[in-house]
């Protein structure tokens, strides 16, 4: 068994979070909420929601549920301060994971990005991080996918799967947020967490990506290092799972 295909998070890739945080804060005074967050805060929420969805951790259950219009009206106001503020400046895209994605490509692998981000955002970050390479790098691009109970305990990864013609267990998710991941999981694939605030400093390599690893990482460093190599195994080993028909 190999690795045939990595899918990867935007926020492995590209390093937003400065940009996430004044646009939430922003979004906050914008909708009349009195709040101001902080990085710890914006991780916290962003690692338990996904990106996209963090900004709504913000608000209360009301009695008779979520309040929809609010909580659309709060996510706009933060998509469109997120947009024109990485139009303006463009995110730091991480090195070592720009890298990976090379690296990937050149030995056979099929590498994919699927996010919560809107399609508009994404479209414009992978633009900055390959220039015009993005759609010939990328097998699979998509935007505004949804995760979580909302879109079954798969999400959308068993159709990706199937359009990229890859078994499930011969791929791999390199993300942060809990809702991918799960899904990813659940649909039979590898999983390896990244937490945002490490990726400058976890040397992500895949020396030897047809080969697929069988030992457990050592305890040291294992949460901040990514190696698709001998001696590697991800966070978490796939669930069973059937790709769908």
């Amino acid at each position: 068994m190999h690795i045939e295909a990595i899918f990867l998070g935007l926020d492995v890739l590209l390093d937003t979070e400065a940009q996430q945080l004044a646009a939430t804060n922003a979004a906050f005074e914008q909708t009349g909420l009195s709040l101001r967050w902080s990085l710890a805060t914006l991780r916290k929420h962003a690692r338990t929601h996904g990106g996209a969805l963090a900004i709504t951790a913000a608000l209360p259950l009301a009695a008779g549920g979520i309040d929809r219009a609010r909580v659309d009206a709060l996510v706009a106001a933060r998509d469109a301060l997120l947009r024109a503020a990485v139009a303006a400046r463009p995110p730091r895209v991480e090195p070592a994971c720009r890298a990976l994605v090379d690296e990937a490509i050149e030995a056979g692998c099929k590498v994919s990005i699927l996010t919560d981000m809107p399609a508009a955002l994404t479209a414009l970050l992978l633009e900055q991080c390959f220039g015009h390479e993005a759609s010939s790098k990328l097998a699979v691009v998509a935007g505004g996918q949804h995760f979580g109970a909302a879109a079954g305990a798969t999400g959308p990864y068993p159709r990706a799967l199937q359009a990229l013609g890859v078994e499930a267990q011969c791929a791999i998710l390199i993300d942060t947020a809990a809702p991918s991941m799960d899904a990813a999981s659940a649909a039979g694939m590898w999983v390896r967490s990244l937490a945002p605030h490490d990726a400058a400093e976890a040397p992500l390599a895949c020396p030897q990506l047809h080969d697929m690893p069988t030992r457990a990482p050592e305890a040291r460093g294992a949460a901040r290092h990514l190696r698709l190599a001998h001696g590697w195994a991800p966070t978490r080993a796939p669930a069973p799972a059937t790709l769908a028909a």
